[in-house]
């Protein structure tokens, strides 16, 4: 049998409109944004709202739908950002990967952890670097320079095109020999 959303744990700072949510409102909507833009997953947001995840990717698919269809020359046409779910769910996803970048960053340069004796007494702090999530971090804003790629590129004289050409013989079957026995 399947959990229900509210029966699932939860991260303590991810809280919940309560049961399923049966009508798509506001407030639905700006829960599963909130929870978007602290970084979360769709589903850990459909699921702090009380939704399907997979309401989550219809309502922005059909934002993002209306949203194309409309004539920006339009009058009726809106530059509200609130007026659109798509627009905001983007807005929400980038501040999401904002706050999970911030965290790469204070891992990838040093924070501090405490040691801990057997009495689970904090008794000293050291600082901990991850090299590994240095370089990706280097590699996602600077690719040209940490992360090159080798392009290989055959060419004609003076970068010209390499001249080809394709011939297509049809050739008729050929009849079949009769074998006598």
């Amino acid at each position: 049998m399947a959990k229900s959303a509210t029966s699932r744990k939860l991260h303590p700072s991810v809280k919940t409109l309560g049961k399923f949510v049966a009508k798509r409102d506001r407030a639905v909507e700006d829960k599963v944004l909130e929870v978007i833009s602290q970084g979360w997953s769709i589903t850990k947001a459909a699921a702090a709202a009380g939704i399907h995840r997979a309401t989550v990717f219809n309502w922005r698919d059909d934002a993002k739908t209306e949203r194309d269809a409309l004539d920006p020359k339009s009058p009726t046409f809106r530059h509200d950002y609130n007026e659109n779910f798509f627009t905001r769910y983007e807005h929400a996803h980038e501040a999401g990967v904002d706050v999970l970048e911030d965290e790469a960053t204070r891992r990838a340069t040093g924070y501090d952890e405490k040691v801990f004796n057997k009495d689970g007494v904090a008794v000293d702090k050291r600082t901990l670097y991850s090299d590994p999530l240095m370089q990706m971090i280097m590699k996602g804003k600077r690719p040209d320079r940490y992360n090159p790629v080798n392009k290989n590129e055959h060419s004609g004289p003076n970068g010209t095109p390499i001249p080809h050409s394709v011939e297509i013989e049809f050739v008729a079957p050929a009849a079949k020999a009769k074998v006598k026995k």
